[in-house]
């Protein structure tokens, strides 16, 4: 697959450079290379998604399994900021967190939203040509 900040990804001359051919893609139309992007980009976020419910679910596990000492909100709170601070991946998450207590659901019409918005890229460039 191709890194999105790679020259294949940010070129629009990118057939006349020698990438192409490293990567076996000489006749792919840039039509072909963004939507492999696009493919990339999906991927990522399935697993990013995946694996952030998988450490959701070990702390939500951990806070149902301590009755004798229940984990307070700001401890529960802690972890699951660095699960989501790691992954990037709050915004696609509803979190509901107690005193020894913590419950979390997809927000299934954000990550639509996002992968909406794949392939959508916005350039910056101090070239003043329309």
């Amino acid at each position: 697959m191709i890194h999105p900040s790679s020259k294949l990804a940010t070129t629009r001359a990118w057939h006349i450079t020698t990438l192409a051919e490293e990567l076996g893609v000489q006749e792919a139309s840039e039509d072909d290379l963004y939507e492999l992007l696009d493919e990339e980009r999906g991927r990522k976020r399935r697993a990013l998604l995946e694996a952030t419910e998988k450490e959701l679910a070990k702390i939500a596990k951990e806070a149902a399994r301590r009755t004798k000492k229940p984990l307070k909100e700001t401890e529960i709170a802690l972890k699951v900021g660095k699960v989501v601070g790691r992954y990037k991946m709050g915004k696609h998450f509803d979190c509901k967190i107690g005193e020894g207590s913590f419950q979390w659901a997809r927000r299934e019409h954000s990550i639509q939203q996002e992968a909406q918005l794949d392939g959508i890229y916005v350039l910056r460039t101090s070239d003043s040509r329309p």
